[in-house]
């Protein structure tokens, strides 16, 4: 571990006086000022990834390195001791530099704290508008699910799968929604990650998953694939070719999880593909129940989509307070566990794998990053109102697997448009506020709630 520590922060080094040296040698200012319409996106996007690797000094930055790669370490070990006592040292340490390093950017950027680690995932939005959307969706989820009846009942698998049988599904499905295996490939591991680059990209799905709940990883998953293989790709490595954010990577992976698996008119196809093609008789109306219902749990990745919200709000707030030190780490359990009362009335205990050890994310210094999973299922509300009122026959095509027309449609207005879109206002209302509206909207009647 010490080995690879020292070789991912040399690594982080080079690229850092490699940027560094780039910013000397050019006057963005000076080319922002005199650019042109079509270049302005280009030296803006630029001029942003060099500010956001090297605002940071190299002293800190190796120990971030040092501080995430041992604590990301000590996380994988303890979390499967449950070995909070061990571990919170580690984050601890973590923790300090993060604050050191907001200190560094804010005081760069003239950003808040939280708002100058926010702008790294998410650029342009800032806590005053993030805050009041949570603030309005804990409300409007802690109510919902309240007054829901909650799932007693799962759906039965039929008959056992092998790895070659989920695999051959997984790659079926995969592709129906556009995976293009000749820049790609899809292999199996302990979770599911998509990485890459538009010429290959590699799809890792969890291999101890059941069959239903490997199905919407799968689609997942090769939203946020798709989203790499049709990115823009000329000038090869230029920062306006790159993702737009990570809050919108997360929209199309979640437009293709929720918005189109979960949609009854797929489940139609879906049933019909399971049975007839790999012998797993399911109806509709089963594959409706297991993936639209309220399923209150302690553990994120298993939740429903709107205690997903309340889970993610959780850690915000939490997050938030270590970064501004109203709390410490060795507080965390204990605030944890009050949080998770009382947004979804229930508790870890002392079973920290369920509470505060459950995530990697504060291992790896991703703070900040959180919100971009609710604000992933915000924008993917309204890309999904906006390809609807245009194809207004998307329930034919979803019954007859028929993807093609929305992959094309985001192939359109997102993939291939990469970082030039500066403003993200097609999801927020005119007062510039994000707009949870749809998505509420959506997932009410979702959930028949």
């Amino acid at each position: 571990m010490a080995a690879r520590t020292q070789s991912v922060a040399a690594l982080n080094a080079l690229r850092r006086d490699n940027l560094v040296d780039l910013m000397k040698s050019c006057d963005l200012p000076a080319a922002l000022r005199c650019a042109t319409t079509h270049d302005e996106s280009r030296f803006r996007e630029v001029d942003r990834y060099l500010r956001c690797h090297t605002t940071v000094p190299a002293e800190l930055q190796d120990r971030k390195t040092r501080a995430t790669s041992r604590a990301e370490s000590i996380w994988a070990d303890c979390r499967t001791r449950n070995d909070w006592e061990r571990y919170a040292p580690a984050l601890s340490a973590v923790v300090e530099v993060i604050r050191l390093e907001a200190q560094c950017r804010a005081e760069a950027t003239g950003l808040e704290l939280y708002d100058s680690l926010l702008d790294i995932h998410e650029p342009g939005l800032r806590l005053a508008q993030l805050k009041p959307a949570f603030d309005e969706l804990k409300a409007w989820a802690i109510d919902i699910l309240a007054n829901s009846k909650h799932a007693s009942t799962a759906v039965a698998q039929r008959q056992p799968f092998t790895i070659d049988d989920k695999e051959k599904l997984f790659l079926d499905i995969s592709c129906v929604f556009g995976f293009d295996l000749t820049r790609g490939r899809i292999d199996f591991g302990e979770h599911p990650f998509c990485a890459g680059v538009p010429e290959d990209t590699r799809l890792i799905l969890k291999k101890d998953s059941s069959i239903l709940n490997g199905l919407l990883e799968v689609i997942h998953e090769t939203g946020h694939a798709c989203y790499e293989q049709n990115l823009p790709t000329s000038p090869r490595g230029h920062p306006i070719n790159l993702p737009r954010s990570v809050g919108v990577h997360e929209s199309q992976s979640l437009f293709f999880e929720t918005m189109i698996g979960r949609h009854p008119a797929f489940l139609t196809y879906l049933s019909r593909i399971l049975s007839d093609k790999h012998k797993l008789p399911i109806s509709a109306d089963e594959l409706n129940l297991h993936y639209n219902q309220t399923n209150l749990g302690l553990i994120r990745t298993d939740s429903d989509e709107i205690s997903y919200i309340l889970h993610i709000i959780l850690r915000f707030e939490l997050e938030l307070k270590l970064l501004n030190r109203e709390i410490e780490v060795s507080d965390l359990p204990k605030h944890w566990n009050v949080l998770s009362i009382d947004y979804l009335g229930l508790s870890a205990g002392n079973d920290f794998r369920l509470g505060c050890m459950q995530d990697i994310h504060w291992s790896l210094g991703l703070f900040g990053y959180f919100p971009c999973y609710i604000l992933g299922q915000i924008y993917a509300a309204h890309l999904f109102n906006q390809f609807t009122a245009s194809h207004p026959e998307y329930p034919s095509d979803f019954c007859n697997g028929n993807i093609r027309p929305a992959f094309n449609w985001l192939k359109e207005h997102i993939w291939s448009r990469g970082s030039h879109d500066k403003e993200l206002s097609v999801f927020m209302s005119h007062e510039k506020k994000l707009d949870t509206r749809l998505l509420r909207y959506l997932l009410e009647n979702r959930y028949k709630t």
